[in-house]
């Protein structure tokens, strides 16, 4: 009798646990693309489960940080994006644009 009720003991704690370690879920990834610049390939924004996020553009992979941002700025380009006064106001544009596509794919990727 003893062993029966270790033998079923053993066998529902080996269940519960399949079941607890067999339910993760895949982690989600949203991403968007956007043409920042007329004529040239397009800016991808890739986010996992609302974190890790990574720009792509024309190949090459960009960190979702300050300093990956104005790489990929600098690499755009983008003298086609608007009549500015000033480089500055460019650069406001175009890191507002970001973030905001940033702000959607992040929020994208949490669902």
């Amino acid at each position: 009798m003893k062993k029966s009720i270790l033998i079923l003991l053993a066998i529902v704690t080996g269940v519960i646990f399949a079941m607890n370690t067999g339910c993760e879920e895949d982690p989600k990834e949203a991403c968007e693309q956007d043409a920042f610049c007329e004529g040239e390939p397009e800016v991808t924004l890739c986010c996992t489960d609302g974190e890790d996020c990574y720009w792509t553009y024309d190949g090459k992979e960009y960190a979702d940080t300050d300093a990956g941002r104005d790489l990929l700025y600098d690499d755009l380009g983008c003298a086609s994006v608007g009549k500015f006064k000033q480089e500055s106001d460019r650069y406001d544009y175009i890191m507002n644009r970001l973030l905001e596509m940033r702000d959607r794919v992040i929020e994208a990727s949490k669902r």
